[in-house]
């Protein structure tokens, strides 16, 4: 708790009226204020959320990519995912499986990741998400990604 009346200024539209301002201090002394900071905290790191964290375990075979996402795949953890695939794909590349068993989550800015992966293989393979569980299908189904994905 902060004493106020301490930290009050002379007010120079009292005219250099003494009395009056420690009537004012005297009131303001009776006032119980709170002070709260907020400090800056450090950013998050890469991949992690308020919630959770992102995991994306990202295994290539041959022509074939495996993508198992776990956690929340939302505007913070997206731009980790599609990093990590930039460094896993190249041309070869023509089947992608994307496994969303321990996801909890995906917003928009996932599934433009998951578009992206999508479209690389769209002219040359096939593009599978597998171990959905019901409320990431009504995500697909919300924003017409299943029919997108192939899912149903």
């Amino acid at each position: 708790m902060v004493n106020y009346a301490d930290k009050l200024p002379m007010l120079h539209s009292l005219g250099n009226d003494k009395e009056a301002m420690d009537r004012l201090r005297k009131a303001y002394a009776e006032v119980n204020l709170f002070v709260i900071r907020a400090e800056k905290s450090a950013a998050p790191e890469a991949g992690k959320t308020s919630s959770g964290k992102l995991a994306a375990e990202i295994s290539v075979d041959g022509n074939a990519m495996k993508c198992a996402i776990s956690g929340r795949l939302d505007t913070i953890t997206s731009p980790g995912l599609l990093q990590k695939y930039n460094e896993n794909t190249s041309d070869c590349i023509s089947e992608i499986t994307i496994d969303l068993s321990d996801t909890e989550y995906i917003s928009s800015a996932g599934l433009r990741v998951m578009l992206i992966m999508c479209k690389a293989v769209k002219d040359k393979g096939s593009f599978t998400v597998i171990n959905y569980n019901s409320e990431l299908m009504e995500i697909f189904d919300v924003t017409g990604f299943s029919d997108i994905f192939g899912i149903e």
